[in-house]
């Protein structure tokens, strides 16, 4: 009987020296961050000013022209101002836009067709779950196992209705 204190005893101390030192060891870990933290500054980023934007050719536009869609010229833009924006070298076809659009498309659709098999294996899972009746019937496990069932469900349903949803966004718009 007294052996079986004493390993018991030496048992618990084994275990609470290893949470401790874990703790720490954890709080040492936390402290050498702050410290790493602390060191780096925060104001480190550049701010870009609208006089700087103005030398560099660029428009800059106040938050009205903004919102109307114009832009106000600064006092560094005469001449920008006079010509007309060149247009961008690296404009694509309307075949290339199209091979894009699908390629999106697709990803979008391929992400959630994932989601339905993954909600799908979730549902199964969760029920066998319910089905194993070695637990008891009427249990809180079997409770929280029917609940989290029911939620599944509907997030199944919802990915379902958006794989239909993309379906018929590629067949109106010509996807294949």
């Amino acid at each position: 009987m007294r052996v079986l204190q004493a390993v018991s005893l030496g048992a618990a101390a084994v275990i609470l020296t290893g949470s401790a030192a874990t703790a720490q060891g954890l709080a040492d870990a936390a402290a050498r961050e702050r410290e790493k933290r602390k060191g780096k500054t925060h104001g480190s980023a550049k701010v870009i000013t609208e006089e700087e934007l103005r030398k560099a050719g660029g428009n800059v536009a106040s938050p009205a022209a903004t919102e109307t869609g114009t832009s106000t010229p600064g006092p560094g833009d005469a001449a920008a101002g006079a010509k007309p924006p060149a247009k961008a070298t690296d404009e694509k076809s309307p075949d290339q836009l199209k091979a894009e659009q699908t390629a999106a498309w697709r990803a979008k659709l391929d992400l959630a067709r994932k989601q339905v098999v993954v909600y799908q294996d979730l549902i199964r899972a969760l029920q066998s779950d319910l089905n194993d009746m070695s637990g008891g019937v009427y249990t809180p496990r079997r409770a929280s196992a029917q609940a989290n069932l029911e939620k599944t469900q509907g997030e199944l349903l919802a990915a379902q209705q958006t794989v239909a949803d993309l379906e018929a966004e590629g067949r109106r718009n010509g996807y294949s």
